[in-house]
């Protein structure tokens, strides 16, 4: 390119905004495999409780708290790699809530289950 001279500061500049832009995507990547899962997850809480309470299979029952098991571990990895980037948005803080919200609720359904519907 005409006029442009390829100095220290210009190629550190241009590194340093290409770490950044795949840091940022990488992240944003990261928060929509999580709202994927939480509606996954969600959906199968729903299932869970609506196949234990009667209505379903109920050899389908110790598959279905597995599967549960299974989900929230995984929702608990990305939880805490999207807690790694110590973002402080607003973004952060719904993962946050969102996740504890759906703690809460597995607690709440899985005592349930194993409370009313054994």
């Amino acid at each position: 390119m005409a006029g442009y001279e390829e100095t220290r500061e210009n190629v550190f500049y241009s590194n340093t905004m290409k770490n950044l832009d795949t840091r940022h995507i990488i992240f944003h990547i990261l928060i929509a495999l999580y709202m994927l899962w939480l509606v996954v997850y969600g959906i199968l809480l729903y299932i869970t409780l609506h196949n234990a309470s009667g209505n379903g299979n109920p050899s389908l029952n110790r598959a279905l708290m597995l599967w549960v098991f299974f989900n929230l571990l995984m929702g608990s990895i990305l939880f805490i790699v999207i807690r790694l980037y110590r973002n402080k948005t607003v973004l952060n803080r719904l993962v946050l809530y969102s996740y504890c919200f759906m703690g809460a609720a597995t607690v709440v359904i899985l005592t349930v289950i194993k409370m009313y519907y054994k």
